[in-house]
C-alpha cells in the first residue's frame, strides 16, 4: 500500500516534503541591473547572468563610441501582427 509508514507522520513532516521550486530549462538566474538614466534609477531585468554581462559590455562599447544606439530587445519586438500570410 502506498500509505505504509505514514502512521506517525506529523503535519510538519508533510509540509517539508513539498516539491522544490521548478528549475528553469538552462538553470539561468534572473538578474537585475540598476542603471541611472537622466538622474533616474532604472532596474533592467535579464533572464541570465550571461545576458546581463553581455548587455553591460555593449553599454561600455557604446560609451566608448564603438557602437551607436544599443537597446534591449523588447518581448514583443519579434511579432508580425500586421503582416498577412497566404493569398
Amino acid at each position: 500500500m502506498s500509505t505504509r509508514g505514514w502512521e506517525h507522520a506529523t503535519l510538519t513532516d508533510v509540509r517539508d516534503r513539498r516539491t522544490p521550486r521548478a528549475v528553469s530549462k538552462y538553470r539561468n538566474v534572473k538578474t537585475v541591473i540598476k542603471t541611472v538614466i537622466g538622474g533616474v534609477t532604472v532596474d533592467e531585468v535579464f533572464d541570465s547572468k550571461r545576458e546581463a554581462a553581455y548587455w553591460q559590455g555593449l553599454k561600455a562599447r557604446e560609451h566608448n563610441g564603438e557602437i551607436i544606439g544599443s537597446a534591449p530587445a523588447s518581448r514583443g519586438s519579434r511579432c508580425c501582427a500586421q503582416s498577412r500570410i497566404g493569398p
